[in-house]
């Protein structure tokens, strides 16, 4: 099957019903934190013939997590075959963020970009009077980990720290690591 727009991936569940405990599996009931046991990551097994891409047959392909449970995206329910909305050119109508090759190198998926948490006050000295507040700070820095090309055409670069946009922080599980997925021009600012 060659798709014309989209990539396919075969997603065996649309949820991660168990985890691995030592050398044991344990099942998880899903209905409890449902939305971080989706499954956000799976195998490409058909690539856009109308859009060059990085993406090759066999990459992984971390997307957005209603593709697994949105009927319409369902290509083919026996052999559990989806479709990933793509566009080359960015923006909110692509569902695939970032590829995943056989070497485990990672690369985003146009305008999109990983951040991890960066702590601003950490890198400030210590005063003598502590402050205590109810209220959990804002976090809204974040170190470059991953991102395309474009973050070269707006002068950014992984490792960059930079200031984004309030609620641009959408958490995903990247290989165990939690890490922020946002679009680049979710970014403000750079730390110099």
């Amino acid at each position: 099957m060659i798709p014309l727009y989209h990539i396919l991936v075969h997603i065996p569940s649309a949820v991660n019903d168990t985890i691995k405990v030592g050398e044991s599996e344990l099942y998880l009931d899903t209905k409890f934190n449902e939305f971080q046991h989706r499954t956000m990551k799976a195998r490409v097994v058909g690539i856009p013939a109308k859009f060059k891409s990085e993406l090759e047959i066999g990459d992984y392909v971390f997307h957005h997590h209603h593709v697994a449970l949105n009927d319409t995206q369902v290509v083919d329910p026996k052999e559990k075959i989806y479709r990933v909305n793509y566009d080359p050119f960015g923006g909110q109508g692509n569902q695939a963020y970032l590829i995943e090759k056989p070497d485990g190198s990672l690369i985003a998926v146009a305008d999109w970009v990983f951040l991890e948490p960066f702590d601003i006050d950490a890198e400030k000295e210590k005063s003598f009077i502590e402050i205590i507040t109810l209220k959990e700070p804002e976090k809204r820095w974040g170190r470059i980990v991953y991102g395309s090309q474009w973050l070269e055409e707006e002068g950014l670069a992984v490792g960059d720290v930079v200031y984004f946009a309030k609620d641009a922080d959408y958490e995903m599980d990247i290989n165990g690591r939690k890490l922020w997925r946002m679009q680049i021009h979710h970014l403000i600012c750079q730390k110099l």
